[in-house]
């Protein structure tokens, strides 16, 4: 399981289908800004070793609240992660509210 699989996942639990990878994610839902994150948001990021083109989604998770998110890494490793660790921060793309 990766980021994309993971969130597919969870939302098919509701039952609300999304594309298998996580740049077709990106068109789910309305585009929300950092400071009005909800649980359940997605947010993308920007992770060059999977897409280095500038910009482009290389991973998806979800809004824990808290400013945490929770997501899958190809590991098949699930993590509850602060956003604003430096590393996270900087791979920030943007969000979509989908519920």
């Amino acid at each position: 399981m990766d980021c994309s699989s993971f969130t597919q996942m969870v939302f098919a639990k509701d039952g609300i289908k999304f594309p298998r990878i996580s740049g077709d994610q990106t068109r789910q839902g309305i585009k929300v800004s950092k400071e009005d994150l909800r649980t359940g948001d997605l947010v993308f990021y920007h992770i060059p070793d999977r897409n280095p083109e500038i910009g482009a989604v290389g991973h998806v998770a979800i809004y824990a609240g808290d400013q945490k998110i929770v997501h899958c890494l190809p590991t098949s490793n699930f993590f509850l992660t602060d956003m604003n660790k430096p590393y996270w921060k900087s791979k920030y793309l943007f969000a979509r509210r989908i519920l």
